[in-house]
Parts: structure tokens; sequence; C-alpha cells
């Protein structure tokens, strides 16, 4: 209230105090959007102050405590430019205690994001700026020793973590900092549960409680640490039992620093489902309140999750929305991705195709951002897929995946351009337009042979006789076929060998060799019966009873077609019922 009270009045140096205050008090509460707002606007009223000796670092100050924030609330990119503006007004004649604790920040949010040598960069000048200060002043240096510490717990140089932390832990004892010491044994505690060092953790934990005494804030941390080691050594009961006092001691503290989601995991892995559903609607509650919208697209996220597993579509529906929302709001396009597939899958299920369509676009137009090709291929198969589904438009269908295609094979995955180029092949032989499917078959065969996949070089060569079949080039197709069937066979496909086998088989029908029909269904229907392919098997029986009936054996093609009736109606194959029905007719 002083703030816009001196601000109406252009006062302008109160109103920067007072909206400084009060976005600190908000940062102190945890409420990081309010804290964000409050900063956004007094950076433009500090614009406005006279020129005075402490304007210069009252901005330094308003930038920092921004950075912070944004580092709180996941906004990394903004993070990074306000730490690039900092350096950039205080190099290379500012504080060195505040050069040595920005460098050290940027150094943590460059191993966050994975970019381990700017990472080592940044530290290795926070390290540097924090030794040359004046050896009464090393808590520049501790700063940067638990940052690198970070640094080498990201790489997995966990006994380098380790280090840093004992080292930072002399500086503590140095200074009397006995709260210091315990969060760094807290630390160094958690290291060594990363190493599966369990004993040796629960060791050090007790150390870090009876040594300093119990105050709320590190009695729950103590807490929170222990029942991650609880966690990681199976003893759920026991880490539950620390979960929950921690978060029990969290609401009465008002602290949020860490999250219930372990606590969720184990109480979903004894199969204890409301509970986990309530932990995490509390948390919702709790970070709605707060306006913390990192945790809250975090929960909202497990919690439609959650409920898409359970099969409670309508109600993961708008849980997942809201949080697909709240991702695009902090730029973070991975999860973001994550939860509209999840949309998109949704959607799928409910038969609603075109908003499915319209989720899986916003996925591809992330994937392209992201610059990640091979996901970015799979989302294009997801737009070709539901096309399909929403207008049976096969020219666009086709669109998406020539596009695909041609990604492929710009970024060299030969895998990956077999598979399409036989969807191609399907797409084009769906359509009837055989001889170019024929040319997209051989060349994901030819592909495939390369890469010795004998697995799905057996699809494509049955692929390709079917086609050649439909040309009328049997003498070709047979001589595939025959390939085919001993490659499949070799390799243990067995669902693949029984469809070489019905393919051959439907070419001798055709050409009017009976027999020789006759014994390759019979054949087929051996292995189907083997595998337990019931559907296959039907399909087999209908083949034997048409080709008997061809032959005039009446008996036996009637007790074959009841046998693939009864296998229709027992799995619901309307095409096998249809046909079978037709087949009776016409003999009648």
């Amino acid at each position: 209230m002083l703030a816009h009270h001196f601000s109406r009045a252009e006062n302008w140096e109160k109103a920067v105090h007072y909206g400084h205050e009060a976005a600190r008090r908000a940062t102190r509460l945890q409420r990081f959007p309010e804290a964000l707002e409050s900063l956004e606007r007094i950076r433009k009223w500090h614009s406005k102050v006279p020129e005075s000796e402490g304007r210069r670092s009252a901005l330094v100050e308003i930038l920092l405590d921004e950075e912070a924030v944004c580092q709180s609330l996941g906004m990394r990119t903004r993070q990074q430019s306000l730490i690039d503006e900092l350096l950039s007004r205080l190099e290379p004649e500012g504080d060195p205690s505040i050069l040595t604790d920005l460098y050290a920040r940027e150094g943590e949010l460059q191993s966050v994001l994975g970019n381990y040598s700017a990472a080592e960069k940044a530290l290795e000048k926070s390290l540097s700026i924090a030794r040359s200060i004046d050896v009464d002043d090393v808590k520049a240096e501790r700063k940067a020793l638990r940052s690198t510490g970070f640094l080498r717990w990201q790489q997995g140089k966990l006994e380098e973590a380790i280090a840093c932390n004992e080292a930072a832990i002399l500086i503590d004892e140095s200074l009397g900092d006995a709260v210091g010491r315990a969060k760094d044994l807290l630390n160094i505690c958690s290291l060594l549960r990363s190493a599966g060092q369990f004993d040796r953790a629960l060791s050090r934990l007790d150390d870090a409680f009876e040594t300093f005494g119990v105050s709320p804030e590190l009695e729950n941390l103590f807490l929170w640490t222990r029942g991650q080691i609880y966690r990681d050594m199976s003893r759920d009961d026991d880490a539950i039992r620390d979960f929950r006092r921690a978060f029990d001691m969290r609401k009465r503290l008002r602290t949020f620093l860490q999250e219930p989601f372990e606590l969720a995991q184990l109480l979903w892995r004894q199969g204890r489902i409301d509970e986990t559903l309530e932990v995490h609607e509390d948390a919702i509650r709790q970070n709605r309140k707060r306006r913390n919208l990192p945790s809250l697209s975090r929960f909202l996220h497990n919690l439609g999750g959650l409920l898409l597993g359970l099969g409670r579509l309508e109600e993961a529906l708008p849980h997942l929305a809201e949080a697909a929302q709240l991702y695009s709001r902090l730029e973070d396009h991975e999860h973001h991705a994550q939860a509209e597939s999840q949309l998109a899958q949704i959607y799928e299920d409910m038969k609603n195709y075109p908003d499915a369509l319209a989720a899986r676009e916003r996925v591809h137009e992330i994937r392209t951002r992201l610059d990640d090709g091979q996901r970015e291929i799979a989302s294009i198969e997801d737009l070709a897929r539901l096309v399909r589904l929403v207008d049976g438009n096969p020219s666009r269908e086709h669109q998406h995946l020539e596009t695909a295609l041609e990604m492929a094979r710009q970024i060299g995955d030969r895998k990956k351009e077999s598979h399409l180029l036989n969807s191609l092949g399907i797409l084009e032989w769906k359509r009837g337009h055989h001889e170019q499917a024929l040319a997209h078959y051989e060349q994901a065969l030819e592909i495939l042979q390369e890469l010795e996949d004998p697995k799905h070089t057996g699809l494509v060569l049955n692929s390709i006789a079917v086609t050649l079949s439909k040309l009328r080039r049997y003498d070709q197709a047979l001589s595939k076929l025959e390939d085919a069937i001993r490659l499949n066979r070799e390799n243990g496909q067995r669902v693949l060998e029984g469809h070489g086998l019905a393919a051959r088989g439907d070419i001798f029908k055709e050409t009017g060799k009976l027999a020789d029909a006759f014994d390759a269904y019979q054949a087929s229907l051996s292995i189907r019966e083997e595998i337990g392919d019931r559907n296959g098997e039907g399909w087999m029986l209908h083949r034997l009873a048409q080709v008997c009936q061809a032959q005039s054996m009446t008996e036996l093609a009637g007790d074959y077609a009841s046998r693939a009736v009864a296998i229709a109606i027992e799995v619901n194959d309307l095409s096998l019922k249809e046909s079978c029905d037709k087949s009776n007719s016409a003999s009648v």
C-alpha cells in the first residue's frame, strides 16, 4: 500500500524502497509470482529515481532478487538473461562478494540445464574471485564450493561433490555457523544416499541432528532427508512416517521447501490409491494458494497422469489441460509436450479425434521449437494417424509421412527411414496404388538388409509378396514368400511365418492350385493354433472351407466353416462373420 501511495505521488525513491520490501516479504512467504510482479514494477519506478550515490547498488539488489525469484519459478531463460545483465553492470570492478555469488548462481543454473562446460567455467570464476577476497571473508568461497558440489553431483561425480561439501563444513566450523554445518551435513547425507551408501548416510545424519539440537526448520530437513534414505532402502513404512511428519511440520511452519512427491509415490507403490490422490489434491490447494506455478503445474500433471492410468479420463482431463497451460507460461517445453501428448491420448480414447489432432499439433510445434529431430518425427507420425481418423484424407496423411521421411533422411536415422517407407507403402496399398506401394516396400527392404534387421526384413518381404500378387506377378510373389517364410522361421517370427503361409495359400487359390492352397492354409492354421492366434485361426478355417467347397469336399468344408463362424462369434470379428455368411450363402 505504501509503495502504491508513493508511486501515485511520484516519490519514486520511496516507492522503490517500499515496493522492494513488499517483494522481499512475498518471497519469504514463497508467493513468488507476486514477488516477481512487484520487482517488475519497481524496476520501472527505479528508472525515474534521480541519480544518487545509492541508485546503482539499489538496482543491482533488485536484479539479484528478481533472478532468485525466477530461479524459484523455474524461468531459466529469464534467469540467465538477468545474470548476463548483472554481470555486464558489475564486471570488472564490481563488489567481489556479489560477483562470486553471481557466478555461483550461473554455475548452478547451467548445471541444471546440463551445460556442464559452461557451469564449470562460471564456477571456476566464482572460486577464483572468492579466493582473491580478504581472507576473513570466506562466505563467498563457501557458496562457490557448495555450487561446485552441486555441479559434481549433476555430473555423477559423487566423491568430488562430497569433498566440496566437506570443504564447506570446514568453513562453517571456522565461522561457528552451526546451522550452516548442519545443512552441509544434510547435503552430504543426500549425496551418500545417491551413492547407495545408506548406513554411512544415516550415521552422518545422526551427527547433524545430535550435534546442533533441533530447530523446527532443521528438524523438518532432517526428517525429509531421512525419509529419502529409508525410501531408497525399501523401508517404506519408516519413510512414509518421516515424510508425513515433515509435511505436517511444513504446514505449521508455513515453509514449502519440499513437496510431497516422494510421499505420494510410496503411497501409490503400496496401493493406497485414495491417500495418494489426497496428497496431490492437498498439494494443489497449497500451491494454488501460494501461486507457486512450477509446483502447481507438476502436481496437476502428476494427478492427471495418475487418473489417466486409473482409466478416469474425464477427471484427468482438466488437470492435464491446466498443467499444459502452466507449462506454456513457464516455458517448460518438455513437460508441456508431455502433458499435451497425454491430453491427445485422452481425446483419442474418448473418440474426440479433432481435439486429439489439435493437441498433437501443439506437441509438434513444441518439438519443432526444441529442434529434437527424432521426437519431431514421432509427432508428425501422430499427426498422420490422426488426420486419417479425423477426415480419412489419404493425401494429408501422405504429406505428413513424406515430411517425416525427409526429416529421417536429414538426421541419418536409417531405421526410422525404413519404418516410414513401410508406412507409406501400406498407405499406397490401401489406396490401390500397388506400383507405388511396391516401390516404397523395396526401398525399405534395401535399408533393412543393410541394417541386418531380420525381423523387419521378414515383415517387408511379406508385404512385397502380397503387393506383387495384387499386380498378378505371381511367380515373383511366390519367390519372395519363400524367402520371407524361411527368414521368419529361422528367427522365430511365428506370426509373420503364419502370414507368409497364408499369403502363399491365397496365390495358389487365385491361380487354381487348390491342393497347394489347402496345404499352405493348413500349415498357417497349425501355427495360429500353436501361438494362440484365435482370430488368425478363424480366417484360416474360413479359407480352408472355401478351398474344400471349390473341390466339392462339402462335408469337410462345412466342418471348417462352422468352426470359423464359432471363432468369429467368440472374438467378435464382424468382418470374418460377414465373410463366412457370404460364403455359406454362395454355397447354398
